[in-house]
Order: C-alpha cells, then structure tokens, then sequence
C-alpha cells in the first residue's frame, strides 16, 4: 500500500485493521458519512453468543483433537483438552445465570460477573497466543478437503476474540464501559438455553484504538452531524480539552429561496403527535391522511412521505387503501426487502419520468431508501416527516447507554445526557431522511415536518437538533 495516494476503504478495514494491514502511521484519515461512526465503534467492541455457539465451539474442537489425521493440532493435546474443559465450563455456568431468570425475558448483569464467569474457568489462565495459534490451525484444518466435517471452526474462532475482550476490558479497567443482558428460552427465531450479549456503550474505546496509529490527522465528515459539539464531545476526539478540534458547519449549496421548510402541528384543532399511545385514534389518522392528500395534491413531479417505523407505514397503507382516490398520485411503499425496495425504487423513477409524471413513494426513516437513495430534481420535491424516529425505549442496549451517560453526567465525566444522547440519534436520522430531496445546487423543493414535537413552542423542542440549513422553518397551524 506504499505506493497508494489515496485510499478508499470500508470502515471495518479501519476500526480492525489486524487482517488489512493498511499502515495508519503519519496519515490523513478522512471518515465519510461520519454520523454512522458512532455506532460503528460501539458495535465492533459488542458480541453476543448463545448457548449453541459454545456447544458448535466446544464440537469443533473436540471433532479435530480426535481426528488422528489433524496434523495440524497433533502437538496440542494436553491445551485442547484444557480448552474444552474451559468452554463446558463457561457454557454451564452462563447457563446456570440465565435460569435464574423468572421468565423468557432478557435481565440485566453487570460484565464483572461475566468476567468472573470466565476467570473461573480459567481462560485467561491460557495465554492469548494458545488460543489464536489453536484458532489458525483450525481454520486450516476445516479448510482442507479431505476433512470429514462441514464445521469452520468459526465459532471457535469468534470464541477467541470474545475471550481477547474481556480481557482487555479486564486489563484496562473498562468494566463501566460495557453492559450485559442474559436472556433465556426462544430468542430471536433461535431455540438456546441461554443467550449473552455484552454492549460496547463507550464509543472512544474505538477510537483510541485507531489514534494509536498515531495519524497525522481526523477528518470526520458528514451532512448530518449536528449537533456537530456534542459528537465531538463523543468520541472525545479533543481528549479532555488536551488537543485541539477545529468544528466546521457550513450552509447549503443552495439560496434560501429554493428551499421551503414549514412544521404542520394539526388540522381543525386535532393536533398531530405520531406516537405509539396514539396508534388507535382513529380521528387523528384521518386528519392526517386528508393533511398528507391535501400537500401531495399540491405538489409537482415526486413526494416523499418519511414515517417513523416500517410498523407505522404498514399500518398506513393497511388503513389508506379504501381512501387512495384522496391522492391524485400514484402510491408506492418501500419494503422491508431491499431487493423489492429497489424494484418499487424503480417504478417510482418511471412513473415521474413519463410526461407531467407524479407518484408518492412512502419510505422509513433509517430505512434502505432514506439511507441510500438520491432523489435528485423531480423525483422529490415534496419531502413530508411523519413522525420521530426515537430508538425503542425498553431496548436493553438503549437502557444501559442512557444510564451509563447519565452516570457520566453525575460524575463530572461527561456532558451529554441519556435523554440528549436519545434525541441526538433521532435528529440524525430526521437529517438524514430530509437531505435525500435537495442533491445539488440548482435543486429545490420543500420540506414539511408533520408533528407537533416539531413546533418552536414544546420545550427541548426537536428542531433545534436539526441542521442549521434549513434556515428558517415557517409554521402552518393546520393543511
């Protein structure tokens, strides 16, 4: 790679570069659509791992210790015989946590149990360079041909890297970092006795990993990263005030004239708030669909209508098909397949580009098309926000990055809160889902936030997370 100027790369070929080898050392590291790092860098700190996954790893071990035709591990009886007494312990004992559970449902543990889990089992007693040595040579060995199995050792190899996690969260004193929930029964589709999974919460262990490089510099980009202070503030990219990060918000490519932002809080006196406790008013959900009908009907070529959750635009399109002849348009709905949404994608490019064409494709935040998709020029000139889309509130991971940030806060060690943390991830989303309408400097088109949560009056109010071009935002009391 000495020879290479300019490099283009996936992020995980940055966050582990062990199997790249890309040299980082005095080089410009330029993140692209930066608003995804975040998560990145907590997910590739997280595992989780059933009881299956240990029994598969305890199998591929045991299968090749006695094949007398492995070769490759002919030298390493006695440490595969340690081996497979630690995984049958660590498999007993996770199991025996999660039938302390009352019910199916998943409860929380602190990571100092599950590390003592594995201290019991004495798997930091075997020194890393045993288990990676033993992982590469199973590998090689279910990688060969004549071997009468259809096992990878993959399980295995995943195995070792949670075992290398541990301990260096161990090691580096980084058990407040990382929460833990155990879950028993059925889960997800799966039939396991016990299923683990340990949540990275702490997005600068990531990054310290890839500063170690020692770069040259960071050049962390993005159209959505407002508020762009809190993000730093994140990933610690200043390190405590130690070093210095320059911030950079630039307006639009745009004149304010091409764009039209206004917020639409209800109609009639029936105000508009797209939430769960109101999924059966049935009152406001018609008001919303003649509001929807009545800012399609006005606009040209292609609108978009962005809901809050797949759940959500399902329920509309269940609701509204005895009231399409409402939409003068052509309706469309991305689906949960991308290879279906790209077809609808596809039809929706059609019917706008016949002559005086106009259709209304109705899309998920956070979804394949608000994530991916361009609607340059008249494929979106009208862009509707239907609703906020808040991460879901019992979610265990959610649960724990709010109380570990809250923490923070109390402890003079962080200044975003869970409950700022929550609304950030949403706007950056909402930023997201609107950008996909005004893709270069002679486009234009509008944008209107349908929910009161919108409006400049309800207190912590949500747009002022949202990017700074969209200049001002008008308020139309009703459509």
């Amino acid at each position: 790679m000495s020879s290479v100027d300019i490099l283009v790369a996936p992020y995980n070929y940055i966050t582990d570069n062990s199997a790249s080898k890309i040299e980082l050392e005095n080089k410009i590291l330029v993140i692209d659509e930066a608003h995804n790092f975040e998560q990145l860098l907590e997910s590739t700190g997280s595992f989780s791992i059933t009881s299956n996954d240990l029994a598969q790893s305890y199998d591929e071990v045991s299968f090749a210790e006695h094949d007398v035709f492995c070769k490759e591990l002919a030298d390493r009886s006695r440490s595969l015989r340690w081996i497979l007494k630690v995984i049958d312990t660590i498999k007993a004992e996770l199991e025996n946590h999660a039938n302390q559970s009352e019910s199916d449902a998943s409860y929380q543990l602190k990571i100092d149990e599950i590390i003592e889990v594995f201290v019991k089992a004495e798997a930091f007693f075997i020194q890393s360079e045993v288990w990676n040595a033993v992982s590469a040579e199973l590998n090689k060995y279910y990688s060969k041909p004549s071997t009468l199995s259809r096992m990878t050792g993959d399980n295995f190899g995943y195995f070792v890297h949670l075992i290398s996690e541990l301990e260096m969260v161990r090691k580096d004193d980084l058990c407040e970092c990382y929460g833990v929930t155990i879950s028993v029964g059925r889960i997800d589709d799966e039939t396991a006795k016990m299923k683990l999974k340990l949540f990275n919460l702490e997005p600068k262990i990531g990054m310290n990993k890839i500063e170690k490089n020692n770069l040259y510099n960071i050049i962390c980009t993005s159209g959505t990263l407002s508020p762009v202070e809190d993000y730093a503030r994140l990933l610690n990219l200043d390190h405590n005030g130690e070093r210095e990060v320059v911030l950079l918000s630039n307006s639009h490519v745009i004149d304010k004239e091409q764009l039209f932002v206004a917020t639409v809080a209800n109609r009639e006196n029936i105000e508009f708030l797209n939430v769960y406790a109101n999924r059966e008013n049935r009152q406001m959900h018609t008001a919303y669909r003649q509001s929807l009908a009545d800012l399609a009907n006005c606009a040209p070529a292609g609108t978009l209508f962005f809901h809050s959750t797949y759940s959500q635009m399902e329920s509309c399109e269940t609701n509204w098909k005895y009231f399409l002849s409402e939409f003068h348009k052509k309706m469309y709905f991305e689906s949960r397949s991308q290879k279906s949404t790209a077809m609808t994608v596809e039809s929706f490019r059609k019917e706008i580009a016949k002559e005086n064409g106009t259709a209304i494709l109705n899309c998920v935040i956070s979804g394949k098309c608000s994530e991916g998709v361009n609607f340059t020029d008249d494929l979106g000139r009208l862009s509707v926000i239907c609703g906020i889309p808040y991460p879901p509130k019992n979610d265990p991971r959610i649960i724990q990055k709010r109380a570990y940030l809250d923490n923070l806060v109390r402890t003079k060690k962080g200044s975003i809160s869970g409950a700022q943390w929550y609304t950030i991830n949403a706007s950056r989303a909402v930023s997201q889902a609107i950008g996909r309408i005004i893709r270069h400097k002679y486009d234009f088109g509008s944008i209107i936030f349908m929910d009161r949560r919108f409006g400049s009056d309800v207190p912590h109010n949500f747009r002022s997370y949202l990017p700074t071009w969209l200049g001002d935002v008008q308020s139309m009391e009703s459509v």
